[in-house]
């Protein structure tokens, strides 16, 4: 399932006191690619990863909602802050 709300990347970047910048997708996945096949500890996934990532990733709970009676414990927002705090970020 998914909490309520959206989390643009920007947002989720700022959280953790990071900037983004738009790239061409050709671009960043030929740095990826390099990153990662020089073992760059920064990049944690393949050039696989960008294409998987490019887009928003939005899932629409109405139907749960109304046929379950089913409500999401925490937002998406939420969900992100714990994620982050559990690997060692310090959201703001």
């Amino acid at each position: 399932m998914a909490g309520d709300g959206v989390v643009k990347i920007s947002e989720a970047a700022a959280m953790i006191g990071k900037r983004t910048q738009k790239i061409p997708l050709r671009l960043y996945s030929a740095l990826i690619w390099l990153l990662w096949h020089l073992r760059i500890k920064t990049v944690e996934a393949p050039a696989g990863i960008v294409a998987y990532s490019s887009y928003s990733w939005v899932l629409d709970t109405t139907r749960a909602k109304t046929r379950l009676g089913w409500q999401p414990r925490y937002t998406s927002r939420q969900t992100l802050r714990i994620m982050l705090e559990t690997h060692d970020y310090n959201p703001h």
